[in-house]
């Protein structure tokens, strides 16, 4: 059964497309895409805490990647990798891995 989740909250990212969302430990990532009807390309990071449901955003350590959109994320232990993608009119292809336990991205390729 699906759950409208209200959203009341003061913090919380906007309506968006072409974004990545994924569940690691308890909570949703989200990262990029685009808003403001598909115009506005967005390089923000956020996560929903399934517990509480409140949103956060995140201001990670190290390198972000760009306003990523069509990109892929995945999670395996700790970490969120998010590969490829667009940013703009070129295609990226490094691998972006954030630790979700320092809070710190690092580039690899």
């Amino acid at each position: 059964m699906w759950v409208s989740v209200e959203g009341s909250a003061a913090v919380a990212p906007c309506a968006r497309g072409k974004h990545s969302a994924t569940l690691l430990g308890g909570y949703v990532y989200v990262l990029g895409g685009r808003g403001a009807g598909g115009a506005v390309p967005l390089r923000d990071f956020w996560r929903y805490c399934l517990a509480t449901s409140k949103w956060e955003r995140l201001e990670a350590r190290g390198e972000p990647p760009p306003a990523l959109q069509e990109h892929t994320a995945t999670a395996h232990h700790d970490r969120l990798y998010v590969f490829g993608g667009e940013a703009g009119a070129l295609a990226e292809t490094p691998l972006w891995i954030y630790d979700t336990t320092v809070l710190d991205i690092l580039i690899i390729g």
